[in-house]
């Protein structure tokens, strides 16, 4: 598998992407166009990115090993993320509330980004 590793690593930066894309996108849509939201496409197509992008994430752990701190660190992150986006989809009701939920889907995205990059726990401040 430690072959494949690259190419590992890049399906699951692209599904991080996709999955913040896609969560800003629904939270745009339940503002303005909550129906669509009810659409199959919008309920299936989220759990097929986020579960490509976890299995990809334990591909990787298998291949460098799960005794790294920055692998916790985004564990924890990634709780802190799903955390936010439900509390920002399904619990916030206010257009002003959901922008403030959307910034904080950014801020712990761009933390597990730098944890990432950084392979430290201190994210951009390694």
């Amino acid at each position: 598998m430690s072959e494949h590793y690259l190419t590992i690593k890049a399906i699951h930066m692209t599904c991080a992407y996709l999955t913040v894309s896609f969560l800003l996108f629904r939270v745009f849509l339940s503002v303005y166009r909550p129906a669509l939201l009810q659409q199959k496409w919008a309920k299936v197509l989220p759990h097929v990115i986020d579960s490509v992008l976890l299995i990809c994430a334990i591909m990787m752990v298998m291949v460098i090993g799960p005794h790294h701190p920055f692998i916790l660190a985004k564990i924890i992150l990634l709780l802190a993320y799903i955390g936010a986006g439900y509390v920002t989809l399904k619990v916030v009701k206010s257009t002003s509330g959901k922008l403030i939920g959307s910034a904080v889907i950014v801020l712990i995205f761009v933390l597990i980004v730098g944890v990432a990059i950084h392979k430290s726990p201190l994210s951009w401040w390694a």
